[in-house]
């Protein structure tokens, strides 16, 4: 599922149209990101989203291929997340001129900023 238009247009807004986990990288489409995927009541909320990259949507679901219980998806919906958001990554990455090295170099730094920006939240909402 994905988020209504209003909370989308909400997080759009609130991150001035970069991504809030790094703001310089540029040339990759920015995509809003469930930060759970709990259907709980704040699902739709602006504060379970980041507007996101391609690369850090993809990092985020890589982060939980392991445990995706923990941001409320069974194996197979985040696997097939996985494969979306590997896609367009990888399609970004390459308009981009960006190799095989460059590209997992920066999806490991995009899977650290997740991991600090979020913490401990992802275990303590799922």
């Amino acid at each position: 599922m994905v988020f209504s238009l209003n909370t989308k247009m909400e997080i759009w807004d609130r991150a001035e149209g970069k991504s809030e986990l790094n703001p310089n990288l540029e040339g990759f489409r920015l995509e809003t990101a469930h930060i759970s995927h709990q259907r709980n009541s704040n699902y739709n909320l602006p504060s379970n989203g980041l507007l996101v990259t391609s690369l850090e949507h993809y990092a985020h679901h890589l982060l939980h291929l392991k445990n995706p219980e923990k941001i409320g998806l069974n194996r197979h919906h985040n696997e097939f997340a996985i494969r979306e958001t590997c896609k367009r990554a990888e399609q970004d990455a390459q308009n981009l001129g960006w190799d095989v090295v460059k590209f997992n170099t920066e999806l490991r730094e995009a899977g650290n900023r997740w991991a600090v920006r979020l913490g401990n939240r992802i275990d303590q909402e799922a």
